[in-house]
């Protein structure tokens, strides 16, 4: 999950390429609240490994949701919708992979069933992973030694670096961290497409009973699943997307507040300023000022 390095126009499902043929894999140095306070629910195809090095936030993924400490690590598998929140500061690495890295050229039976049931959704690697596994400190010496290689971005080094994903994997299947996952995270369209309409619309009026019926889900039922699946209620998440887009306008600078909250589907500026001051922590005014001093 990307927080500083993040670009300020973020998708639910990600168009930035994480990963070529090439160059399979991207690094991310993290910082949160350096823009905002949060990255929102979003999915991607790769692989995400998350290694927290400082400070504290929620870390959730679909229906599942810890408090992110230092040491912990978030491996995520392709397509699940996760996403972090911090009321504070947290710094963590990030490496985002293509799931070729961890692919035989041949399928054989360690490729058949271990690997691709982590791709297709059949499996899913447990959170956090901590020194409450009995394989911690060679699961955390791995992954460091997976970031450091990420890092170096080296033809050569690339070829220890699929080793070490597998040796990583490898570690946490023997230690239990892998486990049948119940429901894959392709069946759970509704949601997504749902996020995924938001994202494309967000200036527009939209309703929970529009979404609702985008789903062919009743209203109470779809706003229990999207609760379930992003930690927080359809309108809110909405809202929290639309201020996302107005801290891209202010970053960038020349355009005025009242513009930018409209271009992003507010129409109320006292509601607009309440929201802000509330999800951001400043008020638009105090944010716009932070970016045009530097």
């Amino acid at each position: 999950m990307k927080g500083k390095n993040m670009e300020s126009k973020t998708r639910s499902h990600e168009n930035r390429q994480h990963s070529s043929v090439l160059v399979p894999y991207s690094y991310y140095k993290c910082d949160i609240p350096e823009y905002f306070p949060y990255v929102p629910s979003h999915w991607h195809k790769e692989f995400e490994i998350n290694y927290i090095l400082s400070g504290a936030g929620e870390f959730r993924c679909g229906e599942r949701a810890v408090q992110a400490k230092e040491g912990d690590i978030f491996i995520i598998c392709p397509n699940e919708i996760h996403s972090i929140d911090s009321s504070g500061h947290v710094r963590y690495d990030t490496l985002v992979f293509s799931s070729d890295m961890l692919l035989s050229v041949t399928e054989d039976r360690g490729s058949a069933e271990v690997i691709t049931p982590l791709i297709s959704g059949g499996r899913r690697i447990d959170f956090p992973i901590d020194s409450a596994n009995a394989r911690y400190k060679e699961i955390k010496t791995t992954t460091e030694e997976v970031i450091k290689l990420a890092k170096l971005n080296c033809a050569v080094t690339d070829i220890l670096l699929h080793s070490e994903l597998l040796r990583l994997i490898w570690l946490l299947t023997e230690s239990g961290a892998v486990s049948e996952s119940g429901q894959a995270a392709s069946d759970d369209p509704e949601i997504r497409s749902v996020i995924e309409y938001m994202t494309d619309n967000y200036c527009e009026n939209i309703t929970v009973k529009m979404l609702a019926e985008k789903t062919f889900l009743s209203k109470s039922y779809f706003m229990l699943r999207f609760r379930e699946k992003t930690g927080m209620g359809a309108i809110e998440y909405l809202n929290r997307l639309r201020i996302r887009k107005v801290c891209g306008y202010l970053q960038a600078g020349g355009t005025s507040i009242s513009s930018a909250a409209f271009s992003c589907g507010f129409r109320n500026l006292s509601n607009f300023n309440r929201l802000f001051r509330r999800i951001v922590g400043t008020s638009p005014a105090e944010y716009r000022a932070r970016f045009n001093s530097t």
